[in-house]
């Protein structure tokens, strides 16, 4: 075998994922395996292909189907967004306050190239549809995205929502997802956007209103802007704004959008 497994990282309910380390390179990898009958897997290796000369995402090393198991190898790219907002070891000052360890340089930095990633994404016709800390990758100073097995690819969409699912049936995290996303709504470009905005709210405050409430989608309809935005850059506040009144088949105007920053 290729490759020599060291760690085992995480079970779901689409597959398992281990690191591990190239045998011949010696470069460390990500091994994502799931069973043959679901197609997570395959889907994600369609959005690695199409975005390989972007930039964006962890190198796609290959793809392999055995009798019994879809299994995707990707670069190891380091520790998740998360981590460091949680965990940096950089202080602020608003770290007494259980406020993000990320200063405003970094947070505007990480921002800047979220919307970049999702300037790229979009352009290809990708809706990540889970957009979070989580699925970020950063390591010097660089951010990249992963995880694309709940992505569609596609721009068949209509100029208004369309309901798909039964409130609460979405794909995306309850944190992150955009409110139309959670109400059961067709997500699109403005979608993702939305939840980028609300991840980079996390960055800059290290919370968010209702993440530590049960039913997420009432406290997020009914928070009131200058509570949101309370420590984020009111040109962010712009953003969300102007993305909320996008026909739904549109793609924000990064070029605009990233001048801004």
């Amino acid at each position: 075998m290729e490759y020599c497994i060291t760690k085992y990282i995480s079970e779901g309910s689409f597959g398992k994922i281990y690191k591990a380390v190239n045998l011949i390179t010696k470069k460390k990898v990500i091994i994502k395996q799931e069973n043959k009958q679901q197609n997570f897997l395959i889907n994600e290796k369609k959005c690695y292909d199409i975005l390989s000369n972007t930039n964006i995402t962890p190198l796609l090393f290959s793809f392999t189907q055995t009798e019994n198991f879809n299994l995707l190898i990707l670069e190891y790219y380091g520790k998740s967004l998360g981590y460091y907002i949680e965990r940096s070891s950089l202080i602020t000052v608003y770290q007494k306050h259980n406020y993000t360890n990320l200063s405003i340089r970094e947070s505007l930095s990480i921002a800047k190239q979220i919307i970049t990633i999702l300037y790229h994404l979009h352009t290809n016709n990708i809706i990540h549809r889970d957009i979070k800390p989580e699925n970020f990758l950063l390591y010097n100073k660089q951010l990249k995205v992963k995880d694309f097995g709940l992505s569609t690819i596609g721009n068949n969409f209509t100029s208004t929502s369309k309901k798909i699912n039964k409130k609460g049936n979405h794909a995306g995290t309850p944190r992150y997802v955009s409110v139309s996303g959670y109400n059961g709504f067709e997500q699109t470009y403005k979608d993702d956007f939305e939840s980028a905005i609300y991840l980079i709210i996390y960055c800059f405050q290290g919370f968010l209103p209702w993440q530590n409430s049960i039913e997420i989608p009432i406290p997020k309809e009914n928070i009131k802007m200058e509570v949101l935005f309370e420590r984020t850059p009111s040109i962010f506040l712009n953003m969300f704004i102007n993305n909320r009144k996008l026909a739904n088949n549109n793609i924000p105007d990064y070029k605009n959008i990233l001048k801004m920053i």
